[in-house]
């Protein structure tokens, strides 16, 4: 997912599924009890979720709270 983040670590959700379409062709949310892909990963709790500017969705990984407070001090 690296590669496709932008300098902030966000990722759209349009270039997840491309990616895990590449990774893992059978995936599918709705084995997991989903509709969409969208539904899937606001369940993920080591994702954020949110939108860009233009109102698209995005996704990263969360960082724990040590990690914040070293960037921070």
């Amino acid at each position: 997912m690296a590669e496709n983040e932008s300098d902030d670590g966000w990722v759209s959700l349009g270039q997840l599924g491309n990616l895990l379409a590449n990774l893992a062709p059978d995936f599918d949310p709705r084995t997991y009890g989903f509709k969409k892909l969208s539904d899937l990963v606001r369940k993920i709790e080591a994702l954020d979720v949110g939108h860009s500017d233009a109102g698209h969705i995005r996704v990263r990984l969360k960082t724990s709270s040590a990690t914040r407070q070293s960037k921070a001090g």
